[in-house]
């Protein structure tokens, strides 16, 4: 970098700043399509029916938006399978370690999955 002309440290640091950002999109495209897999895998091989169309029906992809408590995506899936409010800790990690083979996925793995589940439910009618 030129310290000599400090525009050009400006110019410098928004391509890396964009680099940065094209790199979390990405990052944030690939964990989407492996949540999409993982909710269309859990529908065809793990799910009762009753389970893919609690999922389908009672949470909306629109639902799943931010990085809340680690518990909080657990708890969506879990409370939309049961129709329970509240669950323990284990449970929330087991199910997400059981769908997306780690104890806290994050928003976009969570927002893929309940697109997969919803497309297989789609399927179904």
């Amino acid at each position: 970098m030129n310290t000599d002309d400090p525009e050009a440290g400006d110019t410098e640091l928004e391509a890396d700043l964009q680099r940065l950002r094209e790199s979390d999109d990405e990052e944030a495209a690939r964990e989407q399509v492996a949540g999409r897999k993982a909710g269309e895998w859990w529908a065809r091989k793990r799910a009762s029916f009753a389970w893919v169309r609690a999922v389908a029906t009672g949470i909306s992809p629109d639902d799943v938006d931010g990085e809340p408590d680690a518990y909080r995506w657990g708890r969506l899936i879990y409370c939309a399978m049961h129709g329970e409010e509240n669950l323990d800790r284990a449970s929330c990690e087991s199910l997400c370690e059981e769908i997306f083979g780690c104890t806290y996925p994050s928003c976009v793995q969570v927002k893929g999955f309940v697109e997969g589940v919803a497309k297989v439910y789609a399927l179904m009618d």
